[in-house]
C-alpha cells in the first residue's frame, strides 16, 4: 500500500506549526534588520538595538522575543544587561531546510 492508498492522512500538525513559527521568525523585514545589525555588531543589548533602529523599546523587545523563542538569537545576561547574539547554527539549519523544501517543490527531489 503506498501513501495515497492509506486509510488515514498522516499530518504532524505540531511539527508543522513549530516549523512555521521558526520560518515566521525570519519572515519580517524588521526582524531581518535586527538580525543583520546584531550580526554586524557581534552582540547587542535591547537598548542598543532600539536606539540604533529608532524604535520603541517594547516593539524591539517583542521582536527579540520572537527571535529568541525560535532559537535564532542567543540571550546572555551579564550584570543588568542581556546581550543578544546570532545563533548561526540555527540559521544554517533553517537555510538548509529551506533549500530542501525548494528542491522538493521544484521537483528536484523525488
Amino acid at each position: 500500500m503506498n501513501a495515497n492508498e492509506s486509510s488515514e492522512l498522516h499530518l504532524e500538525t505540531i511539527a508543522i506549526k513549530n516549523g512555521l513559527k521558526i520560518f515566521s521568525g525570519v519572515n519580517s523585514e524588521l526582524r531581518q534588520e535586527i538580525l543583520d545589525l546584531i550580526h554586524r555588531k557581534g552582540q547587542m543589548t535591547v537598548t542598543e538595538l532600539y536606539t540604533e533602529l529608532s524604535l520603541e523599546q517594547p516593539i524591539t523587545s517583542n521582536h527579540l522575543a520572537i527571535l529568541r523563542n525560535t532559537g535564532l538569537v542567543n540571550a546572555k545576561r551579564i550584570g543588568k544587561n542581556v546581550f543578544y547574539s546570532i545563533n548561526y547554527s540555527r540559521l544554517e539549519f533553517l537555510h538548509h531546510k529551506s533549500q530542501q523544501l525548494l528542491e522538493i517543490m521544484s521537483g528536484s527531489i523525488e
